[in-house]
Protein backbone atom coordinates (compact mmCIF):
# COMPACT_ATOMS: atom_id res chain seq x y z
CA UNK A 1 0.00 0.00 0.00
CA UNK A 2 2.70 2.47 0.97
CA UNK A 3 4.79 1.61 -2.08
CA UNK A 4 1.84 2.54 -4.31
CA UNK A 5 1.41 5.84 -2.45
CA UNK A 6 5.15 6.48 -2.74
CA UNK A 7 4.94 5.96 -6.47
CA UNK A 8 2.04 8.40 -6.62
CA UNK A 9 4.25 10.98 -4.93
CA UNK A 10 6.93 10.36 -7.53
CA UNK A 11 4.42 10.97 -10.31
CA UNK A 12 3.36 14.30 -8.87
CA UNK A 13 6.60 15.74 -7.54
CA UNK A 14 9.42 14.65 -9.74
CA UNK A 15 8.42 13.01 -12.96
CA UNK A 16 6.60 10.42 -14.90
CA UNK A 17 9.90 8.76 -15.55
CA UNK A 18 10.07 6.72 -12.38
CA UNK A 19 6.31 6.61 -11.99
CA UNK A 20 5.98 4.26 -14.91
CA UNK A 21 7.45 1.54 -12.68
CA UNK A 22 3.86 1.05 -11.50
CA UNK A 23 1.25 2.57 -13.79
CA UNK A 24 -1.78 3.86 -11.89
CA UNK A 25 -4.05 2.04 -14.36
CA UNK A 26 -3.76 -0.06 -17.46
CA UNK A 27 -4.70 2.86 -19.72
CA UNK A 28 -2.43 5.41 -18.07
CA UNK A 29 0.34 6.91 -20.19
CA UNK A 30 2.95 9.55 -19.47
CA UNK A 31 1.59 12.93 -20.66
CA UNK A 32 4.13 13.13 -23.48
CA UNK A 33 3.02 9.73 -24.84
CA UNK A 34 -0.75 10.15 -24.73
CA UNK A 35 -1.11 10.08 -28.53
CA UNK A 36 1.85 7.78 -29.18
CA UNK A 37 1.41 4.33 -30.70
CA UNK A 38 1.25 1.47 -28.19
CA UNK A 39 4.58 0.12 -29.46
CA UNK A 40 6.25 3.38 -28.41
CA UNK A 41 4.51 3.36 -25.02
CA UNK A 42 5.55 -0.28 -24.54
CA UNK A 43 9.14 0.63 -25.38
CA UNK A 44 9.08 3.40 -22.77
CA UNK A 45 7.51 1.06 -20.22
CA UNK A 46 10.27 -1.45 -20.84
CA UNK A 47 12.92 1.22 -20.33
CA UNK A 48 11.39 2.25 -17.00
CA UNK A 49 10.62 -1.27 -15.84
CA UNK A 50 14.32 -2.02 -16.06
CA UNK A 51 15.40 1.18 -14.26
CA UNK A 52 15.16 -0.10 -10.69
CA UNK A 53 18.92 -0.48 -10.41
CA UNK A 54 19.61 3.05 -11.67
CA UNK A 55 19.98 6.36 -9.86
CA UNK A 56 17.65 9.24 -10.70
CA UNK A 57 20.31 10.84 -12.88
CA UNK A 58 20.92 7.60 -14.77
CA UNK A 59 17.17 7.20 -15.31
CA UNK A 60 16.91 10.77 -16.60
CA UNK A 61 19.84 10.16 -18.96
CA UNK A 62 18.28 6.93 -20.26
CA UNK A 63 14.97 8.65 -20.86
CA UNK A 64 16.63 11.60 -22.62
CA UNK A 65 18.49 9.19 -24.94
CA UNK A 66 15.23 7.30 -25.60
CA UNK A 67 13.37 10.56 -26.33
CA UNK A 68 16.03 11.61 -28.86
CA UNK A 69 15.23 8.46 -30.87
CA UNK A 70 11.49 9.23 -31.02
CA UNK A 71 9.44 11.30 -33.45
CA UNK A 72 9.52 15.09 -33.47
CA UNK A 73 6.00 15.16 -31.96
CA UNK A 74 7.05 13.03 -28.99
CA UNK A 75 10.19 15.11 -28.50
CA UNK A 76 8.12 18.30 -28.53
CA UNK A 77 5.58 16.80 -26.10
CA UNK A 78 8.41 15.78 -23.81
CA UNK A 79 9.88 19.30 -23.82
CA UNK A 80 6.44 20.70 -22.95
CA UNK A 81 6.14 18.07 -20.19
CA UNK A 82 9.52 19.10 -18.73
CA UNK A 83 8.50 22.77 -18.78
CA UNK A 84 5.14 21.99 -17.13
CA UNK A 85 6.84 19.71 -14.59
CA UNK A 86 9.13 22.54 -13.48
CA UNK A 87 6.12 24.78 -12.91
CA UNK A 88 4.20 22.15 -10.95
CA UNK A 89 7.27 21.26 -8.90
CA UNK A 90 7.57 24.92 -7.88
CA UNK A 91 3.89 25.03 -6.94
CA UNK A 92 4.24 21.78 -5.02
CA UNK A 93 7.30 23.09 -3.13
CA UNK A 94 5.32 26.08 -1.90
CA UNK A 95 2.42 23.88 -0.84
CA UNK A 96 4.80 21.43 0.83
CA UNK A 97 5.96 24.09 3.28
CA UNK A 98 2.37 24.77 4.34
CA UNK A 99 1.67 21.05 4.67
CA UNK A 100 4.76 20.39 6.79
CA UNK A 101 3.71 23.04 9.29
CA UNK A 102 0.47 21.14 9.94
CA UNK A 103 2.14 17.77 10.62
CA UNK A 104 2.66 16.40 14.11
CA UNK A 105 6.31 16.32 15.26
CA UNK A 106 6.54 12.56 14.64
CA UNK A 107 5.03 12.85 11.14
CA UNK A 108 7.26 15.84 10.35
CA UNK A 109 10.34 13.81 11.33
CA UNK A 110 9.22 10.80 9.26
CA UNK A 111 8.45 13.04 6.28
CA UNK A 112 11.92 14.60 6.53
CA UNK A 113 13.53 11.14 6.54
CA UNK A 114 11.44 9.99 3.59
CA UNK A 115 12.14 13.15 1.62
CA UNK A 116 15.90 12.87 2.19
CA UNK A 117 15.86 9.29 0.93
CA UNK A 118 13.57 10.12 -1.96
CA UNK A 119 15.85 12.94 -3.13
CA UNK A 120 19.14 11.15 -2.43
CA UNK A 121 21.11 11.39 -5.67
CA UNK A 122 23.08 8.13 -5.47
CA UNK A 123 20.50 5.66 -4.18
CA UNK A 124 18.93 3.49 -6.84
CA UNK A 125 15.16 3.48 -7.27
CA UNK A 126 14.63 0.00 -5.78
CA UNK A 127 16.62 0.89 -2.66
CA UNK A 128 14.67 4.11 -2.21
CA UNK A 129 11.37 2.27 -2.29
CA UNK A 130 12.62 -0.42 0.10
CA UNK A 131 13.98 2.06 2.66
CA UNK A 132 10.89 4.25 2.53
CA UNK A 133 8.63 1.25 2.93
CA UNK A 134 10.63 0.19 6.01
CA UNK A 135 10.19 3.66 7.54
CA UNK A 136 6.47 3.66 6.81
CA UNK A 137 6.05 0.20 8.33
CA UNK A 138 7.49 1.42 11.64
CA UNK A 139 5.04 4.30 12.00
CA UNK A 140 1.76 4.20 13.89
CA UNK A 141 -1.32 4.35 11.63
CA UNK A 142 -2.27 7.85 12.78
CA UNK A 143 1.16 9.16 11.79
CA UNK A 144 1.04 7.33 8.45
CA UNK A 145 -2.27 8.97 7.69
CA UNK A 146 -0.72 12.42 8.13
CA UNK A 147 2.06 11.87 5.60
CA UNK A 148 0.96 12.91 2.10
CA UNK A 149 2.01 10.00 -0.06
Amino acid sequence: MWTKMFLSLIIFVFSVIISALARPSVDWKPPFLVKAPETVVDSFDSLIANAGELTDEEIEDSVERWIRRQSYAIQANYEKFKHDREYYEAVAAAQKQKMIQRLSPMARNAYAQIHSIYTHPTLIANDKMMIIEKIMNTLPDDVKSEIPL
